[in-house]
């Protein structure tokens, strides 16, 4: 309980003291803006990729653009995709504004279909930066980084404080299964230390054994049912629109 009575402030500080000095990283902002049409006006490449213009416009926000409906043919889905800096700054922008840089540039690159390119049917904006579990942003090894640097950031602080995320994971850095399998090796090793304490815990695994498991059973189950959702959205054909929207929200 003594732990408990350490205030925020100075918790939250030699937190972060410690993760900075476990290991050399980049953290990448990722802003995504879902544009959802009526029909495909694009090429049928998986990614869609525009040069940058050599002078800092805002265009230059906008390169990268993933084909939705390259795996999900009857789902005519952009995803626009801005990082680093240039995400942090559109990210302070309304969503008008965002939405009309988007557009703007999708209209620049497909002239012929300007006019459908600037009104799609429906806009999500993720703003990853705003959402204080996030921070906008997900872990990237930097030069000269190793993996022994994820093993620094993911070992535990004596016995009371245990790391776990997609950063901690060495197999599947960057994945929700990576987060996923370390927080099932933390838990493991919280469950451990109480039984060493003597608190009744029941059966605990062996080391790592949660995880191995959800790497090599919970993935496959995460791809079957990933296989499954493209299945439903592939059921849209000759649905509504309203249906077609309704669906497109689930999957959202």
């Amino acid at each position: 309980h003594e732990y408990l009575m350490i205030s925020k402030q100075s918790y939250r500080a030699s937190l972060i003291q410690y993760l900075l000095s476990c290991c050399c990283w980049l953290v990448l902002w990722y802003l995504q803006v879902i544009l959802v049409y009526d029909d495909v006006f694009w090429a049928p490449t998986a990614w869609l990729n525009r040069m940058p213009t050599p002078d800092h416009c805002w265009q230059n926000r906008w390169q990268e653009f993933f084909n939705v409906s390259k795996y999900m043919p009857d789902v005519p889905v952009l995803v626009a995709f801005s990082a680093a800096r240039p995400a942090w700054e559109a990210e302070q922008d309304s969503d008008e504004v965002i939405i009309q840089q988007v557009t703007s540039v999708l209209a620049d690159m497909y002239s012929q279909h300007a006019a459908i390119a600037k009104s799609p049917q429906q806009v999500w904006i993720t703003r990853w930066g705003s959402d204080p579990y996030a921070l906008g942003s997900y872990a990237c090894m930097a030069k000269d980084s190793s993996p022994a640097d994820i093993a620094a950031l993911a070992a535990p602080e004596g016995t009371t404080l245990f790391f776990a995320g997609e950063a901690m994971s060495d197999r599947n850095q960057g994945t929700v299964h990576g987060a996923y399998a370390t927080g099932i090796d933390a838990a493991d090793a919280v469950l451990r230390q109480l039984e060493l304490q003597g608190c009744a815990v029941g059966s605990v695994a062996p080391a790592g054994t949660a995880a191995r498991v959800v790497n090599e059973r919970g993935v496959h189950e995460g791809l079957d049912n990933g296989r499954q959702g493209c299945k439903s959205a592939r059921g849209l054909q000759g649905s509504s629109k309203a249906a077609r929207q309704e669906a497109l929200g689930a999957l959202a």
